[in-house]
């Protein structure tokens, strides 16, 4: 085989790395709705297989928490940002959402990180962009 072979199968291989996680970008805002809405619902044991394992735990009890003192009644995906070759996106959501102490509908721009291990999207962070402050798994 000669060099030009070599390249050119280099070539092939490299396209078709970068095609398959564009092809797994797309798949991402799925995952990020599906994740939000068994969270939602109270389906922690759904929801935790969307955050990185060493937060499962920490998500579960937070969440436990968070059903106690909040209703979420909306979630929209504002934008997603891929960086790292596709392999990290920041994705930003608005919430809105019920404290039942308060009887108020409050409106919160949060930002996650989600990062892609084995073609599979998973949330890592999430930080308070703008709104007021959530309780528990929005830290």
């Amino acid at each position: 085989m000669s060099v030009r072979h070599l390249l050119l199968i280099l070539v092939f291989f490299i396209g078709c790395t970068d095609l398959d996680k564009k092809k797994t970008l797309h798949t991402l805002e799925g995952n990020v709705l599906q994740f939000y809405e068994q969270a939602r619902w109270g389906r922690g044991n759904l929801a935790k297989e969307y955050v990185v394992p060493s937060g499962r735990i920490k998500f579960l009890d937070d969440l436990d928490l968070l059903l106690k003192k909040i209703k979420i009644s909306e979630i929209n995906v504002i934008r997603i940002t891929p960086y790292k070759k596709n392999s990290k996106a920041a994705v930003r959501l608005r919430i809105k959402w019920l404290n039942e102490d308060e009887g108020i509908l409050n409106e919160t721009l949060v930002e996650d990180t989600w990062i892609q291990i084995k073609n599979i999207w998973l949330r890592d962070k999430c930080k308070v962009i703008d709104g007021k402050k959530l309780p528990s798994i929005f830290k």
